[in-house]
C-alpha cells in the first residue's frame, strides 16, 4: 500500500497524519488521499468539539471578573512574569487607579477607575486585648501576652485606687491631686494634698489603676481586581 503524509487543518486543530497501512489494520478504508482526508476530518471535528469543551469549562473554572484577591505580595512583585497566574493583563491593583480601556471590568460596572481599597491596606489589624488592674510602678511591657509581645501595642489607663497625701496633719488642707499615666515602660498612678494654709502640697503617694492594653499590627496584605 502507498504511504502518504498528510496535513490537515480544522478549526483549532492541527493535525500531521501519516497514511500508512496502520490505518488499514485498524479497521479504516483509506484506499485513496481523499478517503484519507475525509477520515482524519471526522477525528479532527470530534477533537475540535472536545477542545472547545475543554476550553470552554476552563473559562468557567476563572474567577469572574470584578473578583478581588489579597496578597502579601506589593504591585511590583505581584504583577509581573515571575507570577505568570495573575498577570498584568487580568489583573490590577485595586488603588483606585484608571482602568485599562476595553477592561470587560469596566464594561460590566460602567466604571472608569479600579475600586480603591487602600483604606484596607493601611488598616490594623486588632490581634488582642487585655484588661485589669496594676499598681504604679508596673513595667506596662509584663502586661502583654507572650505571644503578642513583638506587635505594637497601646495601653490606656485610668484611676482605680488612688488617695491624696497631706503636707502635714493639719486640718487646713484643699484639694486632692490624681495622676494616671504612662510614662516609657513604667505606670504612674498617684495623688496628693494641697495644704492652702501653708500652700504646700504633700509628696505624691503611689496608687492603683484600671488599663486596656490593644495589640495591633499593620495589615500586610495588598489588594487586586480581576479586570479581563
Amino acid at each position: 500500500m502507498r504511504k502518504w503524509i498528510g496535513v490537515v487543518l480544522f478549526g483549532s486543530c492541527v493535525l500531521l497524519v501519516k497514511f500508512s497501512s496502520t490505518v488499514v489494520s485498524q479497521g479504516v478504508d483509506c484506499p485513496t488521499v481523499r478517503d484519507c482526508v475525509a477520515q482524519v476530518a471526522k477525528v479532527a471535528q470530534s477533537m475540535d468539539d472536545k477542545f472547545r469543551t475543554i476550553f470552554t469549562e476552563i473559562v468557567r473554572s476563572e474567577l469572574p471578573v470584578g473578583t478581588v484577591v489579597t496578597s502579601t505580595l506589593p504591585p511590583e512583585q505581584f504583577l509581573t512574569p515571575k507570577n505568570p497566574q495573575y498577570d498584568a493583563d487580568k489583573w490590577i491593583a485595586a488603588d483606585g487607579r484608571s482602568l485599562p480601556a476595553g477592561s470587560l471590568y469596566a464594561q460590566l460596572s460602567g466604571q472608569t477607575t479600579a475600586p480603591d481599597l487602600r483604606i484596607m491596606t493601611s488598616q490594623k489589624l486588632l490581634l488582642d486585648v487585655v484588661t485589669g488592674s496594676a499598681k504604679s510602678g508596673q513595667a506596662i511591657s509584663q502586661l502583654r501576652t507572650p505571644e503578642f509581645a513583638s506587635a505594637d501595642w497601646k495601653f490606656h489607663v485610668g484611676l482605680r485606687d488612688i488617695s491624696g497625701n497631706r503636707y502635714n496633719n493639719d486640718n487646713e488642707q484643699d484639694v486632692n491631686q490624681f495622676q494616671v499615666y504612662v510614662d516609657g515602660d513604667a505606670l504612674t498612678a498617684q495623688g496628693r494634698t494641697l495644704n492652702w494654709k501653708h500652700g504646700q502640697w504633700g509628696g505624691w503617694a503611689g496608687g492603683s489603676a484600671n488599663y486596656v492594653g490593644i495589640a495591633t499590627v499593620k495589615s500586610p496584605l495588598f489588594y487586586y481586581v480581576k479586570i479581563n
